[in-house]
């Protein structure tokens, strides 16, 4: 299917704003990826956005993961389970109410992944250990830990797709919200150097970062995406990184 009608069927069902906009972010965070016969982890994907994406565009099987503490999972799951049905990829959509950690130490994992996505979620799996990363040891040890396990259920030469806010921002040293950002805490993230170690000591390789810029200005993103204008505005960043 013609990735615009993918992404208008997206924005039709109120996942997006308008379908150029999610092409470009698509494009931001996966770089033009193939995902046909591939099996995809969507870790923390929220109502599903990035997993119904891949799967329109060929994945065989996504597994997402959505766990709610709230004490609302069942709302979650009626809500994928009908967005799914409704776009036609329920037969090839796994979801659980389950952190990564659960997941990895449960009998749920029954095949190896090619690609496994953390888009905005990655310091929400272990936010103590983000938040202590420069006083110990606790914060690079786990998430050492954690990617050794996802290496372990991943094919070779496969991809993991990490998107966050950076640490760097000038408004953590000021006294009022980034008006981008506002609900921001940077103190819960790590700036991308950080991670890229992390995944390098986990025997990852081939480290790629990209910064945010506006999907609307698509033409202006070789200038506006880089680090020194996000450290005054978004502070996001894309990553990719091969795994061994």
């Amino acid at each position: 299917m013609d990735q615009f009608l993918i992404a208008q069927r997206l924005c039709d069902l109120g996942l997006y704003s308008s379908p150029e906009n999610l092409i470009q972010h698509c494009d931001y965070i996966f770089s033009g990826c193939n995902f046909e016969g591939l099996n995809i982890l969507d870790v923390g994907g929220g109502s599903g956005l990035l997993s119904m994406w891949t799967l329109l565009n060929g994945a065989s099987s996504v597994t997402l993961l959505e766990p709610e503490f709230s004490g609302s999972t069942q709302g979650i799951t009626s809500k994928i389970s009908s967005l799914a049905h409704e776009l036609g990829v329920y037969d090839r959509l796994i979801f659980y109410p389950l952190t990564i950690q659960d997941y990895l130490a449960s009998d749920k994992v029954n095949h190896h992944f090619d690609h496994v996505v953390f888009a905005n979620s990655i310091n929400h799996v272990n936010e103590p250990a983000v938040e202590s990363y420069y006083k110990s040891n606790f914060g690079s040890s786990a998430y050492i830990d954690l990617f050794s396990s996802i290496r372990k259920i991943c094919r070779s030469n496969s991809n993991i797709f990490i998107s966050d806010c950076s640490r760097s921002n000038v408004f953590k040293y000021l006294p009022f919200a980034n008006p981008l950002m506002p609900s921001i805490e940077w103190n819960k993230h790590l700036n991308p150097s950080e991670w890229s170690n992390l995944l390098l000591r986990s025997g990852y390789y081939a480290v790629n970062v990209k910064w945010f810029s506006p999907n609307s200005y698509p033409a202006l993103r070789p200038i506006l995406g880089n680090q020194i204008l996000n450290y005054f505005t978004f502070s996001h960043f894309s990553l990719q990184a091969k795994i061994n």
